[in-house]
């Protein structure tokens, strides 16, 4: 009878095991008709587009690999330093009751779904990203040939560019990674702050009391004690808020696009509409990338299950990485 809490636990504890070992080998199987069928040299191409002349589909998805890399980036730059100085304001500097009110400001936005953010794009591109990455409101209805060039002549063929693209764009569809990476430390933030401000509450007073005693002012004590202590939490909070960056579909699919056609020239091109995994996998598995019709192709489907499976791989390099780091910065602050 004193067993059955352990059994229970056990029992309970093996549910989410059964179900992702569930899901990953859902997700194997159904990306090995991809390794099969394109080939793995196929896959690891940088090109992504269906040959309207002569009906080749190629299936590279190594765009959106450096896609979901590129927006995490951008996303998780944004995001950490407005993360760390909100969670700072509110555990170390706040008067109790504004600490209190911005706890309950960052748990209001923490339950705001993506598909708000991915809405909130569309008005985000006029009043801002326009105006400041290409210098008119109005670019859309820009005449080539007050600047030099006939209509058949533009964009410049010495110019890389893609349809959708900052500063080129004449579609109308006003999307990039840099906007994708916006929107995404939009949706981080709440979830990193509270995080951070909880590694911060941890960390023992008596190290901070003792900092104080000696004379050290609250900036250094801050610098020096408390978030040195606090590392291994906000490393945490990284990985999370990464994980939930890089697994995001709504966002990505608003404003970046589908599918990514080719390589970005140069790679760092934040104004090019490179398309994560998710977007990618979703779009493929939909039957919107390659096809005008809804329904799921046979080696589409297959090559969007294997983006799926490269955006786990991506996961579990992330979750080893920082592991890593924060056994290390413990092992050390805990000595």
């Amino acid at each position: 009878m004193r067993a059955w809490p352990k059994v229970a636990s056990l029992g309970l504890g093996l549910i989410p095991v059964a179900v992702l070992t569930a899901m990953l080998a859902s997700i194997v199987f159904n990306a090995l008709p991809a390794i099969t069928d394109a080939g793995i040299s196929e896959l690891a191409s940088t090109k992504f587009f269906k040959d309207s002349a002569t009906g080749e589909t190629h299936y590279g998805v190594l765009p959106t690999v450096w896609g979901s890399v590129e927006v995490m980036i951008i996303a998780m730059a944004l995001a950490l330093p407005v993360s760390l100085a909100m969670a700072i304001f509110a555990a170390e500097l706040a008067p109790g009751r504004l600490g209190g009110a911005m706890r309950m400001l960052l748990g209001l936005m923490s339950g705001i779904p993506p598909i708000v953010y991915a809405l909130m794009a569309v008005l985000f591109v006029a009043p801002f990203m326009i105006p400041k990455f290409t210098g008119n409101l109005s670019y859309s209805d820009v005449h080539p040939e007050k600047i030099g060039f006939t209509p058949a002549q533009w964009p410049p063929p010495d110019v890389p560019w893609s349809a959708g693209a900052f500063a080129w764009d004449r579609t109308g569809i006003n999307n990039s990674v840099l906007l994708g990476g916006i929107m995404l430390a939009l949706l981080a933030i709440p979830f990193m702050a509270p995080l951070i401000e909880d590694a911060l509450h941890n960390v023992p007073g008596e190290p901070k009391q003792a900092s104080l005693a000696l004379g050290a002012g609250q900036w250094r004590t801050l610098t020096r004690i408390t978030l040195p202590h606090a590392l291994s939490g906000i490393i945490s909070a990284v990985r999370l808020g990464a994980l939930k960056v890089l697994g995001d579909v709504m966002i990505v699919l608003f404003v970046v696009g589908f599918a990514a056609p080719r390589f970005p020239d140069p790679p760092w091109d934040v104004l090019e509409r490179n398309t994560p995994l998710t977007a990618l996998g979703s779009g493929l598995i939909g039957g919107f990338t390659t096809s005008g019709t809804s329904s799921c192709q046979s080696t589409g489907c297959s090559v969007g299950y294997f983006a799926a499976l490269v955006l786990l791989v991506l996961a579990f390099v992330i979750v080893g990485l920082t592991a890593i780091l924060e056994r290390k910065f413990r092992r050390k602050f805990s000595a």
